[in-house]
């Protein structure tokens, strides 16, 4: 069974390499779609029975991560002159050895929750999907 929570964050960034006006500062109003999967739990008085895991705790351990590290953040590629500017000047900076594209950050945002969510429930859960939305019609996967 799967089991998906969505959460909205704003984030600024730049690409380096690209020959049009997103090698400018911009952000987006990225959403991230969490899909996790697991067996359906049976047990009557626990407070999770008949639910995969309760929507909240998806949301806890996502938003805490996700409003920490990136929310109001600008991530940009370790050579970037404008992100190493923005540290020194106390700004909230998300320092990467990749291009900050959609698709690199659905896979840091992968690996680093999966972490959490395997602290939190070993193997009975596991992420197995991000969607994450870069504009309203434009989203990348990584599973």
């Amino acid at each position: 069974m799967h089991i998906t929570k969505i959460l909205e964050r704003d984030m600024g960034h730049r690409l380096l390499d690209h020959n049009s006006k997103c090698h400018n500062l911009h952000g987006h109003r990225y959403k991230v779609e969490i899909t996790l999967s697991g067996d359906i739990l049976d047990q009557p008085g626990h407070s999770a029975n008949g639910m995969v895991i309760d929507f909240s705790d998806i949301k806890d351990i996502a938003k805490t991560w996700i409003d920490s590290t990136l929310d109001h953040g600008y991530m940009f590629q370790v050579s970037d002159p404008i992100g190493n500017n923005a540290e020194q000047l106390g700004l909230k900076c998300i320092a990467v050895d990749f291009p900050p594209t959609a698709e690199h950050i659905s896979m840091y945002v992968f690996q680093h929750l999966q972490v959490l969510y395997q602290k939190k429930f070993g193997t009975s859960i596991m992420l197995t999907c991000i969607k994450l939305w870069e504009t309203p019609n434009s989203y990348v996967v990584y599973q």
